[in-house]
């Protein structure tokens, strides 16, 4: 792959191409925002009561040390100290009594830490939610001058600094983000004040019986790590909503993006006076219009939302094709490798097996319209 700098310029010697890497990651986990200091001056501490400030400030026991080793994953690339979880593992007890001293050592002698505005920030929220002083400033020494170092082909770039975010792959990064984001969008739905789209539960049905009861619920934002999916009954609610989102974000240091983010309508088919459906014959097509930082946000008929496309039809012929194509790429990819190849030999169990598996890729019945069945070959 072709590696260029800055100024378009082709680097063609490996120790310029690993110098470009590094540059390119340093700016991407240092991207410094501006953060409203009223933003973090308004964020009110929660004292935990004194048994969960006991729990959550104990010592950590030599239990929860062989816990937490066991539950590490075997064969995984180690850090520039060269030391796996494999050999930790393999230490047995007298490795875990040596980490069990280490910890409580740490524990021990905190030192408090002052970091950068956008983690002051994190800190801050996380004593909102009753996170006690003391984890909290661990929290703080193990972020505290965190470095990252780029490996190519085997080589290592000189070390930077990650100044702003958490850090790529650390066991605590998604909950410290989840915390943050999850303080975010309360602030958001607070300032946005609508209701969102309502769920009803059916009754006496194939999936709930006649004395089953369920309430009907209202759902505004799906969440998932730093995608968000925002549902309103009208064009004034999710205006409403993206206004609210772009307003609280900017103050938190956040950014939306406008080029990622999209608006799709479901389709709504007409009916006549007896509930019968007329097939082909929507209601109405809307075609909204907002804009964000005098960019108009896309309105489209389809998106992928982790990983999978949401049709504003909500049929599930687009999705099949292409799950079906990205099967037949992966099957492919083994074309030359192995299926092709007189050197391995596959047994007779792992051939019925991939024999089941091309037979299920070839032909799905689904019945998953709401309107009809789709077969697709």
């Amino acid at each position: 792959m072709p590696i260029k700098d800055k100024n378009g310029k082709l680097l063609v010697n490996s120790t310029d191409q690993l110098e470009r890497w590094r540059e390119y990651f340093c700016e991407l986990f240092n991207i410094h925002s501006t953060v409203d200091p009223d933003v973090i001056n308004e964020i009110q501490i929660t004292t935990p009561s004194r048994s969960d400030l006991e729990r959550q400030n104990a010592q950590p026991c030599i239990e929860e040390v062989e816990r937490a080793l066991n539950q590490m994953k075997s064969r995984k690339a180690p850090g520039s100290d060269e030391v796996t979880a494999d050999i930790l593992k393999a230490g047995g007890e007298p490795v875990i009594k040596w980490l069990h001293e280490i910890f409580n050592d740490v524990w021990e002698n905190e030192k408090m830490a002052y970091d950068s505005v956008h983690r002051e920030l994190l800190w801050k929220i996380c004593q909102n939610y009753g996170i006690s002083e003391k984890l909290v400033n661990l929290l703080r020494m193990l972020y505290k001058d965190s470095k990252a170092k780029v490996k190519i082909n085997g080589e290592l770039s000189d070390s930077f600094e990650i100044e702003t975010e958490v850090m790529q792959g650390g066991i605590p990064s998604p909950i410290l983000f989840n915390i943050l984001f999850d303080f975010v969008i309360r602030k958001v739905i607070e300032e946005a004040n609508v209701a969102g789209v309502k769920f009803s539960y059916g009754s006496n049905d194939f999936f709930h019986g006649c004395r089953e009861k369920y309430e009907n619920f209202n759902v505004l934002a799906l969440l998932y790590a730093d995608n968000l999916v925002a549902m309103c009954e009208t064009t004034n609610d999710l205006e409403k909503f993206m206004r609210s989102f772009e307003k609280i974000t900017q103050k938190f240091g956040l950014t939306m993006s406008v080029k990622k983010t999209c608006i799709m309508t479901l389709q709504q088919l007409k009916e006549d006076q007896h509930g019968k459906i007329f097939k082909g014959h929507e209601v109405d097509h809307l075609n909204i219009d907002i804009n964000i930082r005098n960019q108009k946000i896309e309105t489209v008929d389809s998106f992928t939302y982790l990983g999978c496309t949401i049709t504003r039809d909500q049929r599930q012929d687009r999705e099949l094709e292409i799950r079906l194509a990205k099967a037949a790429r992966a099957f492919n990819m083994l074309r030359y490798t192995i299926w092709h190849r007189k050197s391995v030999s596959i047994a007779r169990p792992t051939k019925k097996q991939l024999i089941t598996i091309i037979l299920k890729l070839n032909l799905f019945i689904v019945t998953s319209s709401m309107y009809d069945c789709s077969l697709v070959t």
